[in-house]
């Protein structure tokens, strides 16, 4: 392990400093991916997490290289390494580490070129070694699941990799969008299970040394509903409710006297979530319906103040979504139909909230982009701004507390209505 030299310190606390990331002592992981993507907006330069760690871990055998100095020294306002180390330089002249000594005499210096070369092509052929047996070529590497598509929870799914012939220091397999969802992989090894404790359509992501060079969808159905709780959205494995013991008034609904407080995490939010996911034919994200019912009365499970029923609708691309919930509580609520682009149509949050202690209506069409959300007959919401989002796989309910949904049909302009038999509660 090298020790940090000076310039090279008071480097990384300027580019910690210009980050606006807090403390550099605190940061997580997510705060050093954060960083180099800063960098690279800055720069053009990426400089991968577990680099950026290992600098500012000193954990690294030798100097860093010139582009990942340049791309630090750049991002906190000079043109590149050589102009950083003249400028924070005590007499203003290159340090010592980086200018070439100048021995008296022609011969000497002769001499001394000589060695520098040799020494230069000695290094570089065992570097050159070093990334061919390390380093990763995203063009040689080959990734797939195996069945990218299965039915129930949780889900068991094989990987295959092959990493043609090289060996990085890291190598990870991320199982959705959320980069905590990552598990280590052995480059030495071809194969591997990863386990899907949710239902949906994924992006499967093999990570080596910090570089995305694979992804291979997957697609996660329910067998008919699927019901569970948890504390938190990310929450790694939920609680899978049985469907028998959760119908009432010809719906679904979780009640109170069915939880045992000892699975769930004591004075923290309880979120419920009805899921039914499954191919549902050519049903398009740019022309659909999804209608029902949904209630969530209080409880006194949880500490969240606020009750709500967030509807996504599940598509190949993404996810449209919307909340309704209780009087006072639209600082809890998000609408999106496209995608994350930002393209928001008006909404007045009031017109989102209700008495959730008693069953609510609702209507959701998508028109090519024209979106309009129905409660009762008042229509609450109407844009122009929907994404298409491919096939629509399936519908997620979710619910801050412990809701209920009945009546859920889904379908599109022409007629069509996805029937699922006793899988959907009429």
């Amino acid at each position: 392990m090298q020790t940090i030299d000076t310039s090279l310190e008071k480097c990384l606390l300027l580019v910690a400093e210009k980050s606006g990331l807090g403390e550099m002592e605190h940061w997580t992981k997510r705060d050093f991916e954060q960083l180099g993507i800063l960098i690279e907006e800055s720069t053009g330069i990426r400089l991968s997490a577990s680099t950026l760690i290992r600098l500012y871990h000193q954990s690294f055998a030798n100097r860093p290289q010139k582009s990942t100095l340049d791309a630090l020294a750049r991002f906190i306002g000079y043109s590149g390494w050589h102009e950083f180390s003249i400028a924070v330089s005590p007499s203003g002249e290159m340090p010592a580490s980086e200018a070439v000594a100048d021995p008296p005499g022609r011969l000497a210096r002769l001499m001394f070129i000589f060695v520098i070369l040799l020494v230069v092509l000695t290094v570089g052929t065992a570097v050159s070694m070093l990334i061919r047996h390390r380093g990763i070529d995203p063009d040689k590497v080959t990734f797939r699941v195996v069945t990218r598509e299965t039915t129930g929870l949780p889900a068991t799914v094989q990987v295959a990799y092959d990493l043609g012939g090289s060996r990085p220091d890291s190598l990870w397999l991320q199982l959705n969008e959320d980069p905590d969802s990552r598990m280590l992989l052995s480059a030495e090894s071809e194969r591997a299970s990863a386990v899907y404790c949710y239902p949906g359509v994924f992006n499967c992501r093999l990570i080596a040394d910090g570089h995305l060079v694979g992804v291979y969808p997957v697609f996660i159905k329910t067998s008919g509903w699927t019901v569970l709780i948890r504390n938190r959205e990310n929450q790694p494995v939920p609680l899978y409710l049985k469907n028998s013991s959760l119908i009432h008034d010809g719906g679904l609904q979780v009640r109170e006297q069915q939880i045992n407080p000892m699975n769930l995490e004591r004075n923290s939010p309880v979120l419920t979530s009805y899921y039914y996911v499954n191919d549902l034919g050519s049903l398009g994200s740019n022309d659909y319906f999804v209608s029902g019912s949904v209630i969530n009365p209080p409880t006194s499970l949880g500490t969240q103040p606020c009750g709500y029923c967030t509807v996504y609708i599940i598509c190949e691309k993404g996810s449209h979504y919307f909340t309704i919930g209780d009087l006072g509580c639209s600082g809890f609520f998000k609408l999106d139909f496209t995608n994350g682009e930002g393209r928001h149509g008006k909404a007045n949050p009031a017109d989102f909230e209700f008495l959730m202690d008693q069953w609510i209506d609702f209507k959701l069409t998508v028109k090519g982009s024209l979106v309009e959300i129905f409660t009762g007959k008042s229509r609450i919401y109407q844009a122009g701004n929907a994404t298409d989002l491919g096939l629509v796989r399936g519908v997620h309910f979710m619910f801050s507390g412990l809701g209920g949904i009945r009546d859920i049909q889904m379908g599109n302009s022409l007629g069509a209505v996805i029937s699922a038999g006793q899988a959907l509660p009429h």
